[in-house]
């Protein structure tokens, strides 16, 4: 309900402009394949608001409106997507907003010694070439999960990370063996790492 005061006016017309109404749309894809039954949460610029609490549809696609042309937040809070938050402004004409998401998946990776046995206690590094990001960062932040803290094979000399966002990734332990792999969102990636 909007009041408005005429107790000062001057006698004769008042004209009321009001903005025309604005809607928010979104398409959440994944490259080129739209994600859909996402979890996405709207809010105002400053959080104070949450506007709604929604999934994305068959399309990867979120209508929500109608608003005021502004600029909203939209939180990624699914747990199959790596959690994102991006501004999108709501506008008056029909223009959708694409935006990139990354489904998660995982890594296991098998250290074997040049006589084939696994290898326990190896420190394995992890980083991410398309977020250029060391993995062991997001392990700190919470962000994924991983077998050790530490980043070094279990006793059956594996390391498992889920949690891991979809793209290209490269490995090392030590300086004595290193290589690269992919991760495609919602599979475990299997990486066999020989060492002297």
């Amino acid at each position: 309900m909007l009041m408005i005061d005429f107790a000062g006016a001057v006698n004769g017309p008042v004209e009321l402009v009001l903005e025309a109404p604005a809607t928010m749309q979104i398409a959440l894809c994944d490259g080129a394949t739209p994600v859909s039954a996402v979890g996405v949460r709207l809010s105002d610029r400053t959080r104070l608001y949450i506007l709604a609490d929604t999934a994305t549809d068959e399309h990867g696609g979120v209508n929500y409106g109608p608003v005021s042309a502004s600029d909203l937040l939209v939180d990624v809070i699914d747990p199959r997507v790596w959690r994102e938050q991006f501004s999108v402004r709501s506008t008056q004409d029909e223009r959708v907003t694409t935006v990139q998401v990354r489904r998660l998946g995982g890594v296991e990776i098998a250290v074997r010694n040049a006589a084939g046995a696994l290898v326990r206690d190896a420190a394995v590094t992890l980083y991410c070439d398309d977020l250029k990001t060391d993995v062991a960062v997001w392990i700190a932040d919470g962000r994924v999960s991983g077998a050790s803290q530490q980043l070094a094979t279990d006793e059956n000399g594996k390391l498992r990370v889920n949690g891991l966002p979809r793209g290209k990734y490269r490995w090392s332990v030590g300086d004595s063996a290193s290589g690269s792999f992919e991760i495609v969102g919602g599979t475990l990636a299997h990486v066999d790492a020989l060492v002297p």
